[in-house]
């Protein structure tokens, strides 16, 4: 059920015990976009001795962040460089962005590229190599991670990369 009391049914079949897979699109009935929000994803089964169960999660459907694209994939770290890696993504609605570079091993973040509000639109940022010390970075696997932040909620896409001196 979307936020505007919308529901789509996904399945409605007998099905044998197991663990079962549901995919969604995110797409009304009719093929088009569903409103976006909070969904409420829920699935009722009756067993065969009549017994009723309900299962219920609310599910977050945000389209803001869109199309995110790292290259190079390999970037060389070198001291005098102004631009080591380039990263694109589209922005559907307007939103608070922050933009990290993360060390895919320890998960810590090695530098902050934005935190702003941005509108929407086509999106691009660079990345120096280096770290929030202003030092170069080390070579090693990276992710570059997009979070956008509005009305509708937080939605983040991730790119990795690798990076080498």
């Amino acid at each position: 059920t979307g936020p505007d009391g919308s529901a789509r049914t996904l399945v409605s079949d007998d099905e044998q015990p197991g663990v079962h897979t549901l995919g969604w699109d995110g797409r009304s009935a009719d093929g088009s976009p569903a409103v976006e929000g909070t969904w409420h994803f829920a699935v009722t089964a009756t067993d065969d001795l009549g017994r009723t169960t309900t299962a219920e999660r609310g599910v977050s459907l945000n389209d803001t962040l869109g199309a995110l694209a790292v290259a190079p994939a390999a970037a060389h770290l070198a001291p005098a460089a102004k631009t080591v890696v380039t990263a694109t993504f589209q922005l559907q609605h307007a939103a608070r962005v922050l933009v990290t570079v993360e060390s895919r091993a320890s998960g810590a973040v090695i530098a902050t590229l934005l935190n702003a509000d941005l509108q929407p639109g086509a999106q691009r940022v660079v990345w120096d190599g280096r770290a929030w010390t202003g030092k170069l970075a080390f070579t090693g696997a990276y992710d570059l991670r997009v979070t956008a932040t509005n009305d509708i909620g937080k939605v983040s896409l991730v790119a990795p990369f690798t990076a080498r001196r």
